[in-house]
């Protein structure tokens, strides 16, 4: 018990540094894209976000090859698969935040949730596609692309490892206020990692994680969507989330199917249960 508690205890230190220079990386990387609108324009500048994606994919091809002797291509991340992944992660990303904002609504009278007569400036709008496709695309490649997987790869089982990339993911976000949204955080996390296992699609994750920033990214500037009254349910809010990311979680846990880890074998020892 001890030994096996010491163990997982190294895989997981060993991973988080591996993760933690990775993280330094993307940041390095990300430099020239943060002044492109100020030094481009903001049509140009943001037109060089495009651009971001396949640079982290470059770098995460290294990462997986120097610490793990992998190759990218075999985890999920084939191009082929974007189309059908981008459209299913975007879809139930887009459900899940808009439940979760409409149970608030229902469940307290003061709290609505309507259209907005205001469409957003060019440049809020820009800004806002530009943080929520870096911090969608960064993200997860981290966590789920490199963390996760390599917690996999190192012997770690599929629940375990979801849940302890979810826990870092969460962590990571440490500055978050007030510190209760991090249980919130925690659970977006999880539903990205079964998401992930379940598909063997890296673009299933990243569309999932772009639509729930973008969905909260409107509201809170009422661009298009309004959510009046919640300022004082902030912490109900997080609770309807959490349990909106976990249910969904498991509904991506039910539609999994087995030849999924055919897509990685080099990782899987064992599948997710089908019920």
């Amino acid at each position: 018990m001890i030994a096996s508690v010491l163990a997982r205890a190294k895989i997981l230190l060993i991973v988080s540094a591996q993760s933690a220079l990775l993280l330094v990386a993307m940041q390095l990387i990300f430099v020239p894209f943060a002044n492109a609108p100020r030094l481009l324009g903001p049509v140009s500048g943001y037109l060089t976000y495009s651009l971001y994606p396949l640079l982290l994919y470059l770098l995460l091809a290294v990462a997986h090859k120097v610490f793990n002797r992998l190759a990218v291509t075999n985890l999920g991340f084939a191009w082929r698969h974007l189309p059908a992944g981008a459209a299913t992660g975007f879809l139930i990303g887009t459900l899940a935040a808009l439940i979760s904002v409409t149970l608030l609504a229902l469940c307290f009278p003061e709290v609505s949730l309507g259209f907005s007569r205001q469409s957003g400036t060019f440049e809020e709008i820009g800004f806002l596609l530009a943080n929520v496709w870096q911090t969608a695309f960064s993200e997860e490649f981290l966590f789920r692309g490199f963390l996760l997987l390599t917690l996999l790869h190192r012997g770690m089982r599929q629940h375990s490892a979801a849940i302890w990339s979810a826990l870092i993911f969460a962590g990571v976000h440490f500055t978050v206020k007030p510190a209760w949204w991090l249980f919130s955080t925690a659970a977006a996390g999880i539903l990205l990692g079964y998401l992930y296992l379940s598909s063997a699609n890296i673009w299933a994750p990243v569309s999932c994680h772009l639509a729930i920033n973008l969905v909260f990214g409107l509201i809170n500037r009422d661009i298009f969507m309004q959510f009046n009254g919640a300022e004082d349910r902030l912490l109900a809010l997080m609770i309807s989330q959490c349990v909106v990311y976990l249910v969904v979680a498991r509904f991506v846990i039910l539609f999994y199917h087995p030849q999924v880890q055919a897509g990685m074998p080099e990782l899987y020892s064992g599948g997710l249960p089908s019920g």
